[in-house]
């Protein structure tokens, strides 16, 4: 009985696999085909194979939705409207303007069926080939490798389109085939087998490699527990936990596809699985000291996302080749011969979201302003942070006529933004985004539209113009996030009772951001009073220090929050029409970009046409066209 091949169109060692069905390999001889039997006698065909399915994880840093991330369809970041030309669809997305026909997205449920696919013939098929130093000892872990990566890809699916047809094993004949004309699972079977699989898994993962760097980013104890903490964190959030949205639908046999009631039991569950993970003591929060040994709270922010290995133990979950060139050359300036494409843009709603340098947000400090500037060069102790002048001054942050919304910020905020008037080393000038000036929207498509570009996952050495980027890994999964994570689900629990542990992990993420803690000392932020400001609290704090991560999509779905983003909250920024400074700075911040529309079958991705065609028991998400 021959084994049924799922992957099209696979590159495997310079060779072409085009083949549905072993048959097809035993029918065709022709030297640019091999069989399945040839590759896995081959140890550099099966690693080749295993590498494949790697290909399907999501970039965090570049690649997935349309090669810029989810960033652009919460309120994060935006691109020129310019760009359109090239097929980059965001603000039709951002109108509501998408169908399962005219699908937006890379079609991420096929893609996951086809590395899913993969992984199972690879678990049919691998074998040790002593001869070629393959041992069983490693074909073992390799397909546990594959294992995880399943789960994971299934995970993915899990948090984009709910529920889907939960495929378990690898088909073993021809007419078994029928059979994966399956309607969706419901979502609870989903999270059941996604959580007896991610512990598992970690039962049988190590914690880590003695060969680290030839093996980083290969799946541990601690993404397992990750990607399960992550699992029950979506299920118990309001997005699938009793949602009325998603209530009604049903499988055509009358197979309920979401739970209809919430249940505040998952929020244990969430709780069990966080706990199980920070109980690991793998993963600490990376941080660098300045010269007193205090936290410098800019380096440490800033090299979270330019160090990885044994050096940086916040990532838990790393994608070793991500696209962090692409990244960083379109969040560079263009001018001066730069190179850069200048319109990866950090949106005026992110810019307003970031804490003064005394921990409270903009409209509750009394000595923010958010117009005019500065008077004097500002300086922060504690840092050896010294990219704000040509004179690389260590500590100083932003030189005296620096307009005002930029002045006095947290640390966080300079990491994450670049804005007008900022000095870049490598560029060897400030930055212009008017009209008119260097990096203004007077020439060419390439601009940033809010008057910002993005500043995270940036490396000070980046430069454009001689094709400069020092590797950097892609962080999937840290430790902040789920640190985060616990004190969200704590107090959803309870927050009477887990009050002080709330405040603890809150303090933790402010204090390596270099910021006044929570607490009920001189000098320290009032504790929130209740449920509702503990929640606006963390979900703030999760905004600035998960900004640009890809994770305020997902938290925007999770918590229901879509209409409130899009219809109440255009997209704004400064005026990058104005011709001068004064135009630009011009009623700061207030100038609408776009117009956004939403509508709550956005809450989940629609089954693009081409799935729902090729299996008629699917039924579609809610709001969209079935057909």
């Amino acid at each position: 009985m021959k084994s049924i091949c799922f992957i099209t169109g696979m590159l495997l060692a310079g060779v072409l696999v085009t083949n549905t069905s072993c048959d097809d390999y035993l029918d065709a001889h022709p030297d640019d085909i091999i069989t399945l039997e040839m590759i896995f006698d081959s140890e550099p065909r099966v690693q080749e194979w295993l590498a494949g399915i790697y290909a399907h994880i999501v970039d965090p840093t570049w690649v997935e939705p349309h090669d810029y991330g989810y960033d652009i369809l919460a309120d994060d970041m935006q691109i020129p409207e310019d760009w359109r030309q090239f097929n980059w669809w965001p603000m039709d997305a951002q109108k509501g303007n998408w169908s399962p026909s005219t699908y937006l997205f890379n079609d991420y449920w096929t893609g996951a069926y086809r590395a899913v696919r993969a992984a199972y013939v690879f678990m049919n098929r691998a074998k040790a080939l002593p001869s070629q130093y393959l041992s069983q000892e490693d074909v073992d872990m390799m397909k546990l490798e594959a294992r995880f990566l399943v789960a994971y890809f299934y995970s993915y699916m899990l948090e984009l389109y709910g529920s889907f047809p939960l495929i378990d094993h690898l088909f073993e004949s021809e007419a078994a085939l029928e059979e994966v004309t399956l309607p969706r699972t419901p979502f609870e079977d989903i999270v059941a087998w996604l959580d007896r699989e991610f512990t598992d898994l970690a039962g049988q993962l190590p914690e880590s490699f003695n060969d680290e760097a030839t093996r980083y980013g290969r799946p541990t104890k601690g993404m397992a527990l990750a990607c399960r903490a992550r699992v029950w964190l979506f299920a118990a959030s309001p997005l699938f936990n009793g949602n009325p949205l998603l209530a009604g639908l049903s499988n055509e046999d009358g197979v309920r596809l979401f739970p209809a009631a919430k249940d505040p039991k998952k929020w244990e569950k969430a709780r069990e699985a966080t706990e199980e993970l920070l109980a690991l003591g793998r993963y600490e929060l990376y941080v660098e000291r300045f010269t007193d040994g205090e936290i410098d709270p800019f380096l440490s922010f800033q090299n979270i996302f330019l160090k990885g290995g044994e050096q940086n133990r916040e990532i838990i979950f790393a994608v070793p080749n991500s696209g962090y060139v692409n990244r960083a050359s379109h969040s560079s300036p263009k001018g001066n011969s730069n190179g850069g494409n200048d319109g990866y843009s950090i949106t005026q709603q992110l810019v307003d979201a970031f804490f003064t340098k005394n921990g409270l947000p903009i409209g509750v400090d009394p000595e923010y302003q958010s117009g005019g500037y500065s008077a004097a060069p500002i300086s922060y102790p504690h840092t050896a942070y010294d990219l704000s002048t040509p004179a690389r001054t260590k500590g100083l942050i932003t030189p005296a006529g620096t307009f005002n919304m930029y002045v006095n910020r947290e640390p966080r905020f300079y990491i994450t933004v670049t804005y007008n008037g900022l000095y870049i080393p490598t560029y060897g000038a400030v930055t212009e985004f008017f009209d008119g000036g260097r990096d203004g929207k007077n020439s060419g498509w390439d601009y940033p539209p809010t008057g910002y570009l993005n500043r995270k996952n940036v490396h000070p050495e980046d430069a454009p113009r001689t094709n400069t980027y020092p590797y950097r890994p892609g962080i999937a999964m840290r430790l902040a996030e789920f640190y985060l994570n616990y004190a969200e689900i704590l107090n959803e629990i309870s927050y009477d009772t887990h009050r002080s542990t709330v405040i603890d992990y809150l303090n933790r993420i402010r204090k390596r951001a270099g910021i006044p803690l929570y607490g009920n000392s001189a000098g320290e932020i009032a504790v929130p009073a209740n449920y509702d400001a503990m929640k606006t609290a963390i979900r703030r704090e999760r905004r600035v220090e998960l900004a640009m991560e890809g994770i305020r999509y997902k938290d925007m779905r999770r918590w229901l929050i879509g209409k409130e983003l899009y219809d109440d909250q255009p997209i704004t920024g400064m005026n990058t029409d104005g011709r001068s400074l004064s135009e630009f700075y011009a009623n700061p911040g207030k100038k609408v970009f776009l117009e956004r529309h939403w509508d709550d079958k956005m809450y989940l991705w629609p089954i693009s046409q081409s799935a729902m065609d090729k299996n008629a028991r699917l039924v579609q998400n809610p709001g969209w066209p079935s057909k």
